[in-house]
């Protein structure tokens, strides 16, 4: 017969293993969805920085493309022209041009030589995706594939249509096309491109990843950039939108939540508790009476020291409360401020050790816990620190202040977070909105070209007039005094409009920055005087009622934010056959200054009403690349604080009845 003290020992010891091996593996599983949660994230966002970096790269193939439509097919400034580019954009390894499909420049050419005279509507590796952008009169990504001149990379074309039909007026009519005139391509390297993302960070992280499609041709997996299979429990994968095609990314944790040594250990300790216990139970079950009145007597000893141990409760305490946090920089103070306790990640993020705190003159946060006895419950607070070798680096501090029983502060705990990466990400965040703010100025190049063209053809006209009259008269000897001066003074005239219309193109495109004083009037002004030459040919009348308001800020920021606004509203009303309008009002109200602009050009559908700011969503899918009104509200939303809406609006002019959208901006009157 087995020992019923046996028997009652073995199952306390197999219910306390199996309650402890309960609470660890559900501790495993707790980091394991935690470092899932995390991997989601990051995937996120690693897929939203591709899509940034093959849209910025991909939209100089459009920027190209306008200007070719601009010169008529007449390319003799393509070195200059795609030189600024270049040096502006970035993340392009060249520019080329392909009349008729074939490939007659490039820029840069070093390297490229070999593929000058490549036809690509021949080929069998490109002909495919070429056809594809002719038909469809769209921007058309290929690749990833090898280059004739070496290398992996993808290559953007855009296909470009010369002799754009007009109407009974002679003006064009750009949602027509006429002959086909080739393709204008940007030749982005596979490497390059990834540089420009934060790829290659993901393997420091302890992460495994591949960018791969469905091959065009095989409809089979084609992995192009990382590793080429994944192992692993749980693989992340997400789309990337790349025109006329879909990127995916996969990646996978590589590492461990709990490491192998202390799972082992873990387990192994459960093992030896659960048998201590389990023994102690036996002897305490077998001990005679007189052994139980001793065990009685030291437990009542136990307990008085229990009671003597209370006051050193709290100090173990406060040490749990930084264990917890061991991932970060954790330290001890005394209720006077004075350093008891920093953890080994305190030590590696500053240099310093507890011996080099309590030894230094101005260690790294004492002015910042100067006044940490101030601190009643929690405080937190970011800033920035010198580590002890002089290195700069931001950190997010928490104190929290330990009380005890009597709510007396007894010590102090805090727990820094090192957020240097954090703010270098920051950083690359605004350098690439500057970078789509300036894309978005580039995008209305064509249509500022158009409009110096139409400003400057009147008064081109009235010099020739001029010299060629007084040619004749000076030729029949009639030229007097009065006539020559006249027409002098009427040249200079001239002369002097066009060297205004130069300034104003010539400002609007200078990079200002410098924020200042200025009239909202005088921004309306060079706005219009930037688009009136093309709005009076398309008879498109612009009224105006504007207060004389003050403003403070950057000018040239709200004239891109109102003339992406206005081409909008022109592209629309092109569509519509009646008396067209553009109305402009400005005034104040509850201290912030209003600006609507609408037109009467029967407003936007409401299936898409809701998504015209979107990033790359455009009314014109021929022409447009969908980045002025997105453009428009970050620049007024995020560099104004101020908001931009939009509406369908009807009212009444001069007694007839009109709808059309309504562009809101409101801003702070000090921006």
């Amino acid at each position: 017969m087995i020992n019923k003290e046996i028997i009652i020992s073995s199952l306390f010891a197999l219910t306390l293993f199996s309650l402890g091996l309960f609470l660890i593996n559900n501790n495993s599983e707790y980091w394991e969805k935690k470092i899932t949660v995390l991997s989601q994230k990051i995937l996120q966002t690693q897929v939203l920085i591709l899509e940034k970096a093959v849209s910025r790269s991909t939209s100089s193939a459009i920027i190209l493309g306008a200007h070719v439509h601009t010169t008529d097919g007449n390319m003799d400034d393509f070195e200059e022209y795609s030189k600024m580019m270049y040096d502006s954009l970035g993340g392009i390894t060249n520019l080329q041009l392909a009349p008729n499909g074939v490939v007659t420049k490039i820029y840069p050419l070093k390297g490229s030589e070999k593929a000058i005279g490549h036809d690509i509507f021949n080929s069998n590796n490109r002909k495919k995706e070429a056809f594809l952008a002719k038909n469809s009169k769209e921007l058309t990504l290929a690749g990833p594939f090898s280059l004739i001149q070496g290398g992996v990379a993808i290559i953007a074309r855009y296909p470009v249509y010369l002799d754009v039909k007009k109407n009974s007026r002679g003006v064009k009519n750009h949602n027509s096309y006429g002959a086909f005139w080739g393709f204008t391509s940007v030749l982005i390297l596979l490497d390059e491109l990834i540089k420009n993302t934060d790829l290659n960070s993901l393997k420091e992280k302890n992460y495994e990843f591949r960018l791969w499609r469905f091959h065009p041709n095989t409809k089979e997996i084609d992995v192009f950039f990382g590793k080429k299979v994944l192992e692993g429990k749980h693989i992340l994968s997400k789309a990337i939108k790349v025109p006329n095609g879909t990127w995916y990314l996969d990646i996978v944790y590589m590492g461990s939540s709990i490491s192998n040594s202390l799972l082992f250990f873990t387990y192994f300790l459960n093992v030896l508790i659960s048998l201590f216990l389990s023994y102690s139970l036996y002897l305490l079950r077998k001990q005679p009476q007189k052994l139980r009145l001793l065990v009685a007597k030291k437990t009542k000893e136990l307990n008085t020291k229990n009671r003597e141990l209370e006051k050193e409760h709290f100090k173990l305490k406060r040490l749990s409360n930084a264990l917890t946090y061991n991932s970060n920089a954790i330290f001890i103070t005394d209720a006077q401020g004075h350093f008891e306790y920093v953890n080994e990640s305190f030590e590696k993020t500053t240099g310093y050790t507890l011996d080099a705190i309590l030894r230094a003159k101005n260690f790294v946060f004492s002015n910042k816990l100067k006044r940490i006895t101030a601190i009643k419950d929690t405080w937190t607070g970011e800033g920035s620190y010198y580590k002890r070798n002089g290195e700069k680096f931001y950190a997010l501090t928490t104190v929290s202040a330990i009380k005890n029983s009597k709510d007396e502060i007894t010590s102090y705990v805090g727990v820094s977070q090192d957020i240097s990466e954090i703010k270098k990400q920051d950083q690359k965040i605004k350098e690439k909105e500057m970078l789509l703010i300036q894309q978005s100025k580039m995008a209305v190049i064509g249509e500022m070209f158009e409009n110096m063209a139409h400003q400057w053809r009147q008064p081109l006209s009235v010099i020739s007039i001029c010299s060629s009259n007084l040619k004749l008269l000076k030729e029949l000897d009639t030229l007097d005094d009065k006539e020559f001066y006249k027409s002098l003074d009427n040249i200079f005239n001239n002369a002097l409009y066009l060297s205004d219309t130069i300034d104003d193109f010539r400002n609007f495109f200078k990079e200002d920055k410098n924020t200042k004083n200025f009239k909202l009037q005088d921004v309306i002004e060079k706005t219009m005087t930037l688009l009136e030459a093309e709005l009076k040919i398309l008879d498109i009348t612009v009224i105006s009622q504007v207060d004389d308001i003050d403003l403070y800020g950057i000018p040239n920021e709200l004239i891109q934010v109102f003339m992406n606004i206005i081409i909008n509203a022109k592209e629309e009303l092109l569509k519509v056959d009646c008396k067209k309008y553009i109305f402009i009002d400005a005034y104040i109200e509850k201290n912030n200054v209003i600006i609507e602009i609408k037109d009467n050009a029967g407003g936007i559908k409401n299936a898409i009403i809701n998504h015209v700011f979107d990033s790359h969503f455009t009314f014109n899918k021929k022409e447009g690349t969908g980045i002025g009104l997105y453009m428009s509200k970050l620049i007024v939303e995020d560099n104004m604080n101020g908001k931009l809406s939009l509406e369908n609006k009807s009212f009444t002019y001069q007694e007839n009845e009109y709808k059309g959208a309504n562009f809101k901006i409101s801003i702070p009157q000090t921006l």
